[in-house]
C-alpha cells in the first residue's frame, strides 16, 4: 500500500475476542489508537514495514508484517 507523509492512514486486522494488538511502525511511524484498527503518522519517506503482533494471556501469536510506500508531497507548480 502506500501513505503520504504527514497523513494519517488507518490500518486494520481482522479483530479476534480476548485478544490485543502491538502495532510496529518502525522508524519514521507514530501510532494513534489501539486495538484491531489504528492509524499510522509518517514522518519520513520511503518503504516501511509495518509489524502488528496479538497477544492474550496466554502469551503473543505470530507476527504479521506488510509493506507501506511513504511518498513525499509534490511541489506545487
Amino acid at each position: 500500500t502506500t501513505a503520504c507523509i504527514g497523513a494519517g492512514s488507518t490500518y486494520l486486522v481482522t479483530n479476534v475476542g480476548g485478544v490485543s494488538y502491538n502495532w510496529d511502525p518502525g522508524v519514521g511511524g507514530s501510532v494513534v489508537g489501539s486495538g484491531n484498527s489504528v492509524t499510522l503518522t509518517w514522518s519520513t519517506i520511503g518503504s516501511k514495514t509495518i509489524t502488528v503482533t496479538p497477544f492474550n494471556s496466554c502469551g503473543n501469536g505470530p507476527a504479521r508484517t506488510f509493506n507501506v510506500t511513504v511518498s513525499g508531497v509534490p511541489a506545487q507548480p
